[in-house]
């Protein structure tokens, strides 16, 4: 620790020595290394790089996941725009939110170079340094353009919970810093054993701290978590009632049923279907689970709840199978 210029070493018992030594970067070595890197390609693959991910399935959900567990009085989606604007225009709300960290909390924000680039963005201060940066992490670059629609919510989160605190107060900037990191996953949220199995294992952390997140704001507050996702299933069942007996809305596959809310904005003879995500925990627990099992007795079909359950349960739970090794257990069966 370095203080009043002084450097100085402390003692720490060993489980707090081990939580401050989770907060960074875990190297795993050089065969770590290898064994992480096709775990590191699927999430690149899955959300970094893709265009469709990035920029509308993500931002759709994270908009309503931020709704519901917003620690402000009125979360809405006009808050969320107010945050993108912030984004676009790189304010100094946007640059708050970077220093303090915000980047890491996202997605891919704990790759170690990840880590480089957000020190370089820091420092950037003229376009040359900012052409420069580009040129050194082209792939960094490329995830920042995709992963842009990641931060307004955060950053709509951080500026609602500093406004209860003295304006440019340290407890406002350190309660906004931490607010825009869990108002959806909190991606860094994660122990010594959790990070190393995160590195082997594509999405076993979000998988986790998705459902932990969940429960958390349901315990923090029993009441406003009640009236926010008693009227999410409202909605969700005045949809399906409008949509029943509709023969484009029957033929939808399980897991576009579940995991989106379908509107048919092309005829009946021809349907174009537009489906908008909902979120995971939020989403399927009191939205599509209640419209699965209405569905279920208005067709006196038990499977379509049972395949409903089944399909939220591996939706919920994270897999347990090393990326290095799915692929050849894949083959073999």
């Amino acid at each position: 620790i370095i203080r009043k210029g002084k450097r100085e070493f402390w003692q720490l018992n060993h489980e707090l020595y081990q939580a401050f030594s989770g907060m960074d970067y875990v190297s795993l070595g050089a065969l770590g290394n290898l064994l992480t890197m096709p775990s590191r390609m699927v999430r690149l693959g899955a959300t970094g790089l893709r265009a469709g991910f990035s920029l509308y399935t993500n931002p759709v959900r994270d908009v309503g996941t931020y709704i519901m567990q917003a620690n402000s009085s009125w979360p809405n989606p006009l808050k969320w725009l107010d945050g993108l604007k912030d984004v676009l225009q790189k304010n100094e709300n946007y640059r708050q939110w970077q220093r303090g960290g915000g980047e890491i909390a996202q997605p891919l924000g704990l790759d170690k170079k990840s880590y480089r680039t957000v020190y370089g963005k820091l420092l950037e201060k003229t376009l040359k340094d900012k052409t420069i940066n580009i040129v050194k992490h082209p792939v960094e670059a490329l995830k920042d353009i995709f992963g842009i629609m990641e931060a307004p919510g955060r950053i709509a989160a951080m500026k609602a919970i500093m406004k209860k605190y003295p304006q440019g107060s340290d407890d406002a900037a350190i309660a906004g810093i931490l607010e825009a990191a869990d108002v959806t996953i909190n991606f860094k949220r994660m122990g010594k054993y959790g990070s190393f199995l995160n590195g082997l294992i594509p999405f076993f952390n979000p998988a986790i701290q998705g459902i932990i997140k969940f429960g958390r704001t349901f315990k923090s507050h029993p009441g406003r978590s009640a009236m926010r996702a008693s009227a999410l299933t409202a909605l969700s069942l005045s949809l399906w009632l409008a949509q029943k007996d509709d023969e484009w809305w029957q033929e939808l596959p399980l897991w576009r049923k579940m995991i989106f809310w379908n509107f048919n904005i092309g005829s009946n003879d021809d349907p174009f279907v537009l489906s908008l995500p909902v979120s995971f925990e939020w989403g399927m627990i009191f939205g599509t689970l209640p419209v699965a099992y209405l569905d279920s007795k208005y067709r006196e079909d038990p499977d379509i709840i049972r395949d409903a359950l089944y399909f939220t349960a591996d939706q919920f739970l994270p897999d347990f199978v090393p990326a290095v090794l799915k692929s050849s257990i894949e083959v073999k069966t």
